[in-house]
């Protein structure tokens, strides 16, 4: 279990409302994939990280495309015949989503941190694991002379596979 290859995905239905003069709600849905490659010391876990995610606003489509990294700290050592790795950890990542709006395309800079939790199951193999995430996510997007920022819990699952 000496590298990782790594796919979590996460599905969120959200709804915002902005107050300026006049109010004005909106209702997405997110659909996000990561992917990451790294090294397991058993006590720790690191590697870089990438994010494809597509975001669906009112018919306003959004493409996003992070880099960054990732770091776990695992409570029990991931070593082979444990059925169960608890952890704590954080991604950071940075990049650019671009939308299209009335056939002109906007783009803005995005830089995101995940800090929480997680569990490796070992119950398909005793090299793949099922993985969970749960966490406090933070997201600011910034361009065409706005920023925004928006925080909240995030729920993750994927697929980590050990070679």
């Amino acid at each position: 279990r000496a590298n990782l290859l790594a796919v979590t995905g996460s599905v969120m239905f959200k709804s915002v409302k902005t107050e300026q003069t006049t109010s004005v709600s909106s209702n997405s849905t997110v659909f996000n994939i990561d992917g990451r490659y790294g090294w397991n010391q058993e006590i720790f876990e690191f590697g870089p990280l990438a994010t494809i995610n597509y975001e669906s606003t009112n018919g306003i489509s959004n493409r996003t495309l992070l880099a960054g990294g990732f770091f776990d700290f695992n409570l029990v050592p991931n070593r082979p015949g444990t059925p169960t790795v608890y952890g704590v950890g954080a991604t950071g990542t940075f990049g650019q989503n671009s939308q299209t709006i009335a056939n002109q395309d906007v783009t803005t800079s995005i830089f995101d941190i995940f800090v929480g939790g997680n569990v490796k199951w070992f119950g398909l193999s005793e090299n793949v694991a099922i993985r969970g995430d749960a966490g406090f996510d933070y997201k600011r997007s910034s361009g065409n002379n706005s920023t925004t920022t928006e925080t909240g819990l995030l729920i993750k699952a994927g697929l980590a596979f050990y070679f």
